[in-house]
């Protein structure tokens, strides 16, 4: 525990003592996102509606198989290096961009791609959110006591005595 993490965790409704005065996880939420994407990934109607989009892609000349690997062709794909001092930038918007993101739009409303992911990665969330709706209910009470007390530190009518 320390000191500046107790004084922002004070007063954070329906928390015993040992919650409170415990260092703040940053990572806590990242993690309950990284759960549910796994479970909306390991769905079977994600990888049936890849298929289905990757099949249409296919139909109008373009083999990915993946919207991911549309994403990251390397012909536009932004990485890194493409940042470094000396390299010259990729051509942005060039006709196989432009054409190969005109056929995406096609194939994701044509194969309802998007309706699909939408709605797996929704019911992933939910599912995350029933399962750990308890943890889920602590970490909202102490962030909602964290930025009251955030505000009080930074008016000067909170403060911590060294």
């Amino acid at each position: 525990m320390t000191a500046a993490d107790a004084l922002l965790n004070r007063g954070a409704r329906g928390l015993g003592p040992a919650d409170a005065g415990k260092r703040f996880d940053d990572d806590e939420v990242p993690r309950f996102v990284d759960s549910a994407t796994d479970l909306a990934l390991s769905d079977p109607r994600i990888a049936a509606a890849e298929r289905e989009w990757s099949d249409c892609m296919r139909s109008e000349g373009f083999d990915y198989r993946s919207a991911d690997q549309a994403l990251g062709d390397p012909r536009w794909a932004v990485t890194v290096n493409d940042d470094s001092i000396g390299h010259t930038p990729k051509p942005r918007g060039t006709r196989a961009e432009i054409d190969t993101a005109v056929a995406d739009a096609e194939c994701r409303a044509e194969t309802g791609y998007s309706d699909v992911r939408r709605t797996v990665f929704v019911e992933a969330e939910n599912r995350v959110i029933d399962r750990d709706r308890a943890r889920l209910d602590v970490v909202k009470a102490l962030n909602q006591a964290r930025l009251a007390n955030s505000a009080k530190v930074l008016d000067g009518t909170l403060t911590l005595s060294w």
